[in-house]
């Protein structure tokens, strides 16, 4: 029910028509480099709610862009984005929903997973910090 919810309003908040559930202005999938400086706007939205210098830093970030798409010379910003503690990857987000269902012992873990040997979801996604307890005697 959650899921359908977020599908329509991605849909109704769309600007141009497109069989993407996420396109970019010309209606199409993005390419890797779009995708990351989508991710990384987004990423200076999060963390500036709650980081006055990070929320600094996008609207230098954004004066940069505007300038060079102008024309004009632009002074470089030095970007301590990816350095904030708070900041995450895109590739994170699995091993972190992985490990969190191993954590709560979710009987959904291995197939939430998809991986044929559970050896590999442990091997790959397995971030707990403790993997094994100890005998209790």
């Amino acid at each position: 029910m959650r899921l359908r919810a977020v599908v329509e309003r991605a849909k109704r908040d769309r600007k141009v028509a497109s069989i993407y559930l996420f396109p970019n202005r010309r209606g199409q999938a993005y390419s890797k480099s779009g995708w990351t400086s989508v991710w990384q706007d987004a990423m200076y939205a999060y963390i500036g709610e709650f980081d006055p210098a990070i929320a600094r830093e996008f609207e230098a970030k954004s004066k940069r862009e505007a300038a060079q798409r102008r024309g004009e010379k632009a002074d470089g910003v030095e970007l301590k984005l990816v350095e904030h503690p708070a900041y995450f990857a895109l590739s994170d987000v699995r091993p972190a929903a992985i490990t969190a269902k191993l954590e709560a012992r979710d009987a959904d873990a291995y197939d939430f997973a998809a991986h044929a040997n559970p050896s590999t979801t442990h091997k790959h996604y397995d971030r707990r910090k403790v993997r094994r307890a100890s005998a209790t005697e």
